[in-house]
């Protein structure tokens, strides 16, 4: 019941949210390296189209569940929900 309640707070999130709509600086060798990883990535295998957001969410992603402590973990996760939060605003 509570889960509802939570539910019906959050605001919707909208999916131009999660689109990129700024032009991002990446040097050649940055998104060479990007676009190689892709093949090797098995979450993003059976997607026909995986873009750069994609790729760089999947390694931050590993990163923190393999690199941080439990304790960082945490952490980070707190900031990027309270940021999160705040960018839907």
């Amino acid at each position: 019941m509570e889960e509802t309640k939570k539910e019906a707070n959050k605001k919707e999130v909208p999916d131009s949210f999660f689109r990129a709509t700024k032009t991002a600086k990446i040097s050649s060798d940055a998104l060479l390296r990007l676009n190689t990883l892709r093949p090797f990535i098995e979450e993003l295998e059976n997607e026909e189209k995986s873009t750069i957001n994609d790729r760089v969410r999947m390694l931050v992603e590993n990163y923190t569940n393999t690199r941080l402590t439990n304790r960082q973990r945490e952490g980070y996760n707190q900031m990027f929900e309270h940021l999160f939060d705040l960018a839907k605003k």
